[in-house]
């Protein structure tokens, strides 16, 4: 479930909607919330009764450090594709000294996907794989081997590029 950077309460003085009882009932990995308040975030995280999800339009390791100092969220996206795959490696290692799963941000295409399953195969602190299966019919045209997904699992490609 993801509510991203566009969600915004119309009474700022309307109570959190985090602890309902239908929010509850769901059944779901993780909250998404793209808050780039990451003090407010933790104290989401604090009363949420089930995982929270950010920072997936960050960029570069210094501006998440306080994501990870304020205990802000159970999941960090980061975005392989805009971080570049050396820093994402570091920030996926800066979360894990916090006990703190990653999940590669990638609705991009195959190369994201490539990029974003090395990413996944390298840090010992992944969560989840995000891939977007429901893309346009002729993507794989592009590609000489397209990605293959066999029983849920995103196969690394064996060959170079």
């Amino acid at each position: 479930m993801s509510h991203n950077a566009s969600f915004e309460s119309c009474d700022k003085n309307a109570p959190s909607k985090l602890g309902t009882k239908e929010l509850r009932e769901e059944k779901f990995g993780w909250l998404e919330l793209d808050i780039h308040d990451p003090r407010a975030l933790g104290l989401l995280r604090q009363e949420a009764p089930f995982s929270l999800a950010s920072c997936e339009t960050l960029l570069e390791r210094q501006v998440f450090r306080p994501y990870f100092t304020e205990y802000s969220v159970d999941v960090a996206i980061v975005d392989v594709v805009w971080n570049g795959f050396a820093e994402s490696l570091k920030i996926a290692a800066m979360f894990e000294t916090y006990d703190v799963n990653v999940a590669p941000h990638n609705f991009y295409g195959h190369l994201a996907s490539v990029m974003s399953t090395h990413f996944s195969a390298a840090v010992p602190n992944l969560r989840i794989m995000e891939t977007d299966v429901d893309s346009v019919c002729w993507r794989d045209e592009f590609v000489v081997t397209p990605p293959q997904i066999v029983d849920g699992e995103f196969i690394l490609p064996n060959g170079p590029g």
